[in-house]
């Protein structure tokens, strides 16, 4: 037994010996990098980004001879980086000393003039003038800007698009030839692009539709057989299937070549979400309480998107229920047969009102962004309020345009969204007159960065209601303002006259606006200033010369989920009157709007 545990020992030792022989037992080389760069901020920040010794640093080498590998396969990748921000004359060299603990590793960079892009062509392969004349700004690029290499590389692309734009699918770019003078210190970028011949779209191919009828697909389609080529088409129809709910992905891909007739086939290659959902919410504020909805949803009821949602939402303010059916193309492709019907119960300072509608009527799609719709509705309501109850049955025709081009409806970053809407009030068994209400509400929103980490939102809203005096119009049918999706700052429905029990008496007009800007501190994390202002009048119009509007002002954190952002607002209103409280208080699900 000492014999082998002596032997065991021996062979450890020797292990050991040729190891360090090997410098495998060597203690890892820790090193630090430092940036010269002539106090030229810019080129350290792109080098730092760049450079592997940086990232890699807290994976230090084994040896002396790893950690030059490494310095000397940093400095060529950071020469090319030079090249690529456009200093073609720059001068980059390591300076290491291993007799430093860490060892100090030292890149000192002369960047040298920025060369400048100052010539961009394109010709035709067999010297024809090219069917489609574009311009360097087409292409994303400016005549006098730095000769970086990424906006010239990404210019092939915008070729083959701006070409597939305008009818031509099949256009290539097989050469690009790039011209760098030293003695004036410029870029000139020629490419030469084969724009292929000019195509129709052709006939469509529908794959994994199981139990959405292929027709309904087709009619969403925004372009007809023969139309000339223009991908921005396809785009507009992918926005639409999507929009739709019915599909987890939507892909529409142009076949590599042309039918003997000059048309392009176009694939449409889908997979089908499941139809049936449930979802639910909850908010809070300190001037509303506590809110709950629920909804269930199919979408796909008898094979051709037919939708059946049904809604229930109890809170402190409302109670009710209601349900929604759209009967997509019922008429022809694009127009729809959409009605409603609810019961609710609706209880604030203002006014507790029980009511029941109906409504049926038709929607019109003009394109992936823009909608119309003309219904007529029936309102049964009976107000209860200081000194009586009244009750109403109001005829409308309610008339409205819809456009939505934003990317997200819970947390949108880019474009643009409006309602104008219009209705027209016949009363029943009542004195009241006939009326006109109207409001248009809208809401735009600019990313300053392609992160979106910076997001400005701005929204208003103007209402007016003409024909009958406000004492003679339901409660609920007028104009209110003040709240969380409204002026924050102050209580629900309180901006604008006042009875003489301080509750909220409601006018026939109305304005808001407001302005958020959303900054995206992490993945999750994110804080958004916000002002807003606005006011209720008696008259048909908003008093603008006056200058009588009120103030809101506060700060929103965001707390990012996989559905959406969750909302906590605190808000302050600026011109505070003895009714108002200090501050209000706001959580949701999803952007304020």
């Amino acid at each position: 037994m000492q014999r082998v545990s002596t032997l065991i020992l021996s062979v450890l030792l020797a292990a050991g010996v040729l190891l360090a022989d090997l410098g495998l037992a060597h203690a890892d080389i820790a090193y630090q990098v430092k940036f010269s760069t002539g106090g030229n901020s810019e080129v350290k920040n792109v080098l730092k980004a760049a450079s592997q010794l940086v990232e890699q640093a807290n994976r230090p080498p084994p040896t002396e001879t790893a950690l030059q590998r490494r310095v000397d396969e940093d400095t060529e990748r950071l020469k090319q980086v030079l090249r690529d921000e456009g200093y073609y004359a720059a001068k980059l060299e390591a300076h290491v000393d291993l007799a430093a603990k860490p060892v100090k590793i030292r890149i000192a960079v002369e960047p040298g003039p920025r060369y400048k892009l100052t010539s961009v062509a394109l010709l035709d392969p067999d010297n024809r003038n090219l069917p489609i004349a574009l311009s360097a700004e087409d292409l994303g690029l400016k005549l006098g800007q730095p000769a970086r290499s990424a906006p010239v590389l990404d210019a092939e692309r915008q070729i083959t698009l701006r070409f597939a734009e305008r009818g031509y699918p099949l256009a290539r770019v097989p050469d690009r030839k790039v011209i760098v003078d030293h003695a004036q210190r410029t870029m000139t970028v020629t490419y030469t692009v084969n724009p292929g011949p000019l195509a129709g779209f052709g006939k469509v191919r529908i794959s994994g539709a199981k139990t959405i009828s292929e027709q309904y697909i087709r009619n969403r389609v925004t372009w007809r057989p023969g139309n000339r080529f223009d991908i921005r088409k396809m785009e507009d129809t992918r926005k639409v299937l999507i929009r739709s709910e019915l599909f987890d992905s939507v892909k529409i891909i142009p076949d590599s070549m042309l039918d003997a007739d000059g048309t392009v086939p176009i694939s449409i290659e889908v997979i089908e979400r499941k139809p049936r959902s449930i979802s639910a919410g909850v908010s809070w504020s300190s001037s509303e309480g506590f809110g709950m909805n629920a909804s269930w949803e199919h979408r796909n009821l008898a094979g051709h998107a037919e939708r059946l949602t049904t809604t229930a939402t109890l809170s402190q303010v409302l109670v009710g229920a209601n349900a929604f059916l759209r009967l997509p193309d019922a008429i022809r492709p694009d127009l729809d047969i959409v009605a409603s019907t609810g019961i609710q119960r609706e209880d604030t300072d203002a006014y507790i009102a029980n009511r029941v509608t109906a409504s049926t009527g038709v929607e019109q799609r003009f394109n992936s962004s823009l909608t119309g719709g003309l219904a007529l509705s029936l309102t049964v309501e009976r107000d209860e309020r200081t000194g009586g109850e009244d009750k109403f049955t109001l005829i409308g025709t309610p008339a409205y345009l819809r456009y939505d081009s934003t990317d997200d409806p819970l947390n949108p970053t880019t474009g643009a969204r409006a309602l104008a809407a219009v209705t027209p009030y016949y009363a029943l068994f009542t004195q009241t007159d006939h009326f006109l209400r109207s409001e248009t509400t809208g809401s735009t929103y600019l990313k300053f960065d392609k992160a979106a980490h910076y997001i400005l939102a701005v929204r208003g809203r103007l209402g007016s209601i003409w024909g009958a005096g406000r004492e003679e119009l339901p409660a609920s049918i007028r104009f209110y303002a003040g709240g969380g999706g409204s002026v924050r700052g102050y209580g629900f429905q309180q901006l604008g006259p006042l009875d003489e029990h301080n509750d909220p008496e409601g006018g026939r007009s109305v304005i808001e606006f407001g302005s958020e800007f959303r900054v995206r501190i992490t993945d999750t994390i994110g804080l958004a200033p916000f002002i807003e202002g606005g006011n209720v009048y008696v008259d048909s119009l908003p008093d603008v010369t006056s200058f009588d509007f009120r103030y809101g002002a506060g700060l929103g954190l965001r707390y990012y989920t996989a559905i959406g952002p969750l909302r906590f607002d605190v808000a302050f209103p600026l011109d505070r009157r003895h009714t108002d409280d200090p501050f209000q208080i706001y959580i949701s699900l999803g952007q304020a709007f």
